[in-house]
């Protein structure tokens, strides 16, 4: 299993991404798309070539749209939305991203008064596009199930498969998040049923408080590790905890060593 770090500092990119490999042993980082589509040439250079001096790539994207890029209700736009992805995945890819997490939860939220079944209808339309403009890339792009207090439309395993299926896209698979699992009350044994859809893609950890586990928290988040050991997970996590990821020493040893003992 490849572990990685979701990063935000570009400011100070050359400075950190050289401990997130030395330090905490990361593989990979992962950052916001959006963020990504924002840069110019210039800029992007110069992330890429302060991921390339640490020895890191960047993998995956989370974030992939805004809040202000309705996906759902009667304001969609979907020829600004493709022609926004079309920017931000040839970006992606230039610096070597693999996964893009479809998350976005202010964007894709159903609004007030709207059919939630066209608002899945919707997500499953906008998703299939997204695969078919991930497809030249060799990008996946991935459904997260986000908890109810993030969004009201897809918000567990069980929906985010649901969506998968329906959008039926070689280049669209599916993410499994604990920190979600546990708002919601997921039971654990969804991992093994997106595991034998085989579109099982991407990971994103932390303690149900969100924060880095340790302690306590880390033996609550056994039953997901044991569950993706089980189902024979040997893809992409990424640790997706609140605070700062060097001065609270979001350290990959701890995460990889759980999953040793699972």
């Amino acid at each position: 299993m490849r572990f990685g770090l979701c990063f935000g500092d570009f400011e100070h990119a050359a400075e950190k991404l050289p401990l997130a490999k030395t330090r905490l042993g990361y593989d990979y980082v992962e950052v916001a798309l959006c963020k990504l589509a924002d840069m110019n040439d210039a800029q992007l250079k110069e992330f890429g070539a302060a991921c390339e001096a640490a020895g890191l790539k960047t993998e995956a994207t989370n974030i992939f749209f805004s809040g202000s890029a309705p996906l759902t209700g009667p304001n969609v736009d979907v020829k600004s939305l493709l022609d926004y992805t079309d920017k931000a995945l040839y970006k992606a890819a230039s610096l070597g991203v693999k996964t893009s997490v479809l998350g976005s939860g202010a964007a894709r939220k159903v609004p007030e008064g709207y059919s939630k079944e066209e608002g899945f209808q919707q997500m499953a339309d906008i998703t299939y596009k997204l695969g078919e403009a991930a497809k030249p890339y060799g990008i996946t792009v991935v459904i997260e199930p986000l908890n109810h207090n993030e969004t009201n439309i897809v918000n567990s395993g069980a929906e985010g498969l649901a969506l998968m299926r329906q959008v039926n896209h070689p280049n669209v698979g599916i993410l499994l998040d604990y920190y979600h699992m546990c708002v919601d009350h997921e039971d654990v044994s969804i991992v093994a049923e997106a595991a034998k859809s085989g579109k099982l893609a991407h990971a994103h950890i932390s303690a149900p408080s969100r924060y880095f586990p340790r302690g306590k928290e880390l033996e609550e988040c056994m039953p997901f590790f044991a569950a993706l050991k089980a189902a024979g997970y040997d893809g992409r996590m990424s640790s997706e905890c609140i605070g700062d990821p060097f001065d609270d020493d979001w350290d990959s040893k701890i995460i990889r060593e759980a999953l040793a003992r699972a």
